[in-house]
């Protein structure tokens, strides 16, 4: 049964949601329109399963994705890119991939592999080895052959992000948080997850990827507070059985971004709401508990928003 805290969530949740690409202002008060530092969209699953797909755009037009999803979600990330370019032929200037999942990276592939990318000027990831992967997740192994297979032809474009790195893209700036935490045997892929801060003059965006406990407990161990706490978080793994609550509570957002669909969001393995192994209820209890005002849930369909 839901409990009457989650139930209070998803009922809130549910009565202020919106759907569709319009964007809507993270922050300001009434009556007012602050300049956008960046317009964040969140990218609805276009296939079941679920997935992670990120687009940035800063205020000087700068195009930033972090992931994008799986190979069938790869066609509405062209479509994204081109709707936030303005036209056709849009130009990425970074392209960020957390960890080696393919519902994480697998539109990359597909669009590497239909010849529909678009001009991308830097790849930046840092994945373990591929022995690494299948020695932890032996089912990996058609999905990173892929990628391996893929990410080979724009190889002189590809480079290693390490703890601490620092881009400037126009008036944001990206900090990667973490390097890969590689000493977990439990769940090693997830946790593998490389962290990004996104920040303007204004406010911050943490992206966790799939971090697990024992990654997020390992972050914030190595890293400092001042550059864990933000105005916003990306819910990890889906928002369900990802990263410690220890972790959400020193970032402590008032907004977060939940790449969740429908079915993950109720745990609903396809006999009703609750039917499942998942446990998205007790993330959903920790955003009432840490006072998230603000939620963006994939299931209600793809949104922009915008920050100051």
């Amino acid at each position: 049964m839901l409990t009457p805290t989650r139930r209070q969530f998803l009922t809130a949740v549910g009565a202020s949601a919106l759907c569709g690409t319009l964007s809507a202002s993270a922050s300001a008060e009434e009556g007012q329109a602050p300049a956008v530092g960046m317009t964040v969209c969140q990218l609805k699953n276009q296939t079941r399963t679920q997935m992670m797909g990120y687009i940035i755009r800063t205020a000087t037009g700068e195009l930033i994705v972090v992931d994008g999803g799986n190979a069938g979600d790869a066609s509405h990330v062209l479509e994204m890119l081109e709707q936030l370019n303005g036209g056709p032929n849009p130009k990425v200037t970074a392209w960020f991939l957390t960890h080696a999942h393919s519902d994480h990276y697998g539109a990359l592939c597909e669009l590497i592999r239909t010849e529909r990318l678009p001009e991308v000027k830097e790849f930046w990831f840092n994945f373990p080895s591929t022995e690494w992967v299948l020695g932890g997740e032996p089912g990996c192994k058609p999905y990173i052959t892929t990628f391996d297979e893929q990410i080979v032809k724009v190889q002189d474009r590809c480079f290693k992000t390490q703890k601490d790195q620092k881009f400037t893209f126009g008036n944001v700036t990206v900090t990667v948080l973490n390097d890969p935490y590689l000493d977990q045997k439990r769940n090693p892929v997830n946790n593998s997850s490389v962290c990004f801060r996104f920040e303007t003059a204004s406010t911050s965006l943490i992206f966790l990827g799939d971090l697990g406990k024992e990654g997020s407990l390992d972050l914030l161990n190595s890293q400092k507070p001042e550059l864990l706490k933000a105005d916003a978080v990306q819910m990890a793994h889906h928002g369900q059985q990802g990263s410690d609550r220890s972790l959400y509570a020193a970032i402590a957002p008032k907004t977060a971004f939940w790449p969740t669909p429908d079915w993950l969001w109720v745990n609903d393995s396809g006999r009703g709401p609750d039917s499942g192994p998942w446990k998205p209820h007790y993330e959903q209890r920790w955003a009432i508990e840490l006072e998230i005002t603000k939620n963006y849930i994939a299931k209600d369909g793809t949104r922009c928003v915008e920050f100051p």
